[in-house]
């Protein structure tokens, strides 16, 4: 058969036989010792071997540990790999859960909130999950679960928050590209993230920033973030528009030089009593701060869960 193209179909046929000779998804040497083909004609007609095995519901290897996964094969993903331009009269606005270092207490806020404040869109702007086995630059516990923390932690998140708004929209950052990374495709990466919750109404963006009503940019910056308190400022300089952004966990907010835009920086849904991050001060705050950020008729709120601050829509 040198030279000859294979079928993906009998491609697809001598795998499923390999697969229920030895019962379960095979890896590529065990393939290699039990079916007919090489790797070869799975590398021309998938793109790679984890490429494949991924569609076919099988295992990813990452230094040589495997990791099964039961993914849910469907030819409709709801993603996209264009700017998001999000428009809602009422929006709730969130990042930085780093589930499973999520706060339950906070979620839970943040479901219950919209009971009141009825909004049909929630925009989570990255960080959502934490993905800390992926991590190459620290040394990792090797108990950590990071196919855990996608197929069911951070699917119990996504349920209960259905339950109080009817879309999310998902912006994928620096977290989430450790996905990205591993697989070597954001369409494969899109298909896992996209097994957290099977609603038609969850939309997954391939991008870390997005627009709200025309008028305000939402946006997770990866890096450029060390010292630059004036970061806000300098994103309505740049794009001459309002700018909300995350990354740092802190709170600030406040009013472009021209008068004509306004800026907020951070807040975040963690629990900060185990998330590593916390101790390490990798941000330029000393004191990272909860909460979320609402767009009601074209204004910008923070709902900062503080003891010392009052929010709008709450009773004195």
């Amino acid at each position: 058969m040198k030279g000859q193209k294979i079928n993906k179909t009998d491609l697809i046929q001598d795998y499923e036989k390999v697969k229920k000779k030895i019962g379960y998804s095979p890896s590529i040497s065990e393939y290699k010792k039990y079916g007919k083909y090489s790797k070869a004609p799975f590398v021309d007609s998938f793109g790679s071997w984890g490429n494949f095995t991924l569609h076919m519901g099988g295992e990813i290897q990452k230094g040589g540990v495997k990791k099964r996964l039961e993914i849910p094969v469907t030819e409709t993903i709801n993603y996209i790999n264009f700017i998001p331009k999000i428009y809602a009269n009422k929006v709730v606005i969130a990042a930085d859960l780093h589930i499973p270092y999520h706060s339950i207490n906070i979620v839970e806020k943040l479901g219950e909130y919209n009971e009141s404040f009825n909004a049909d869109t929630l925009v989570l702007v990255g960080d959502v999950i934490d993905l800390k086995g992926l991590y190459t630059k620290i040394p990792q516990d090797s108990d950590t679960l990071w196919v855990k923390e996608i197929t069911e932690e951070t699917g119990k998140v996504f349920n209960f928050l259905f339950q109080y708004y009817d879309s999310i929209w998902w912006l994928t950052t620096n977290h989430e590209k450790r996905l990205d990374k591993l697989l070597k495709s954001n369409m494969q990466a899109h298909l896992l993230l996209k097994a957290t919750n099977n609603s038609p109404n969850l939309t997954i963006s391939d991008y870390e920033w997005g627009e709200i009503n025309d008028w305000l940019r939402v946006s997770h910056p990866e890096r450029g973030r060390k010292n630059k308190a004036s970061l806000g400022e300098e994103l309505c300089s740049r794009w001459l528009c309002s700018n909300l952004i995350f990354h740092t966990h802190r709170f600030a907010m406040g009013v472009h030089s021209s008068g004509k835009f306004v800026w907020g920086d951070g807040l975040h849904l963690t629990d900060p009593n185990f998330h590593e991050y916390r101790m390490k001060r990798l941000t330029t705050h000393d004191e990272w701060v909860p909460g979320w950020w609402i767009v009601n008729n074209n204004k910008l709120y923070p709902h900062v869960i503080h003891e010392r601050i009052l929010n709008s829509y709450e009773k004195v």
